[in-house]
């Protein structure tokens, strides 16, 4: 076999393997582009939803909310319960009354 046979050997060989890569190629092409759409819808129907979730959030305000004590009923100061450190308190000092 000369040089110019096995150079025609392969060509035939490289313009058949150009054809497969070819065919490959287009057929990964279709299958990517099929994704695409369907990424696509899905991103549409999860727009849809977050949006119908927004106003299924907003709806739930039925009363407004009550104004704030403008008393505090925790005792302020000194308390009787307070010690020194020397043994228990008697029983009177550990309840401290509700001031008003």
């Amino acid at each position: 076999m000369d040089q110019s046979e096995r150079n025609r050997k392969r060509i035939t060989e490289l313009e058949s393997s150009m054809m497969h890569l070819q065919n490959d190629y287009e057929s990964l092409n279709e299958v990517v582009l099929e994704n695409v759409q369907r990424l696509e819808k899905m991103r549409l129907i999860i727009e849809r939803l977050e949006s119908r979730l927004r106003v299924l959030i907003r709806k739930p305000r039925a009363a407004p909310l009550l104004a704030p004590c403008w008393r505090n009923p925790t005792p302020a100061g000194m308390t009787p319960h307070e010690q020194s450190g020397r043994g228990t308190p008697s029983r009177t000092a550990r309840k401290t009354p509700e001031y008003p």
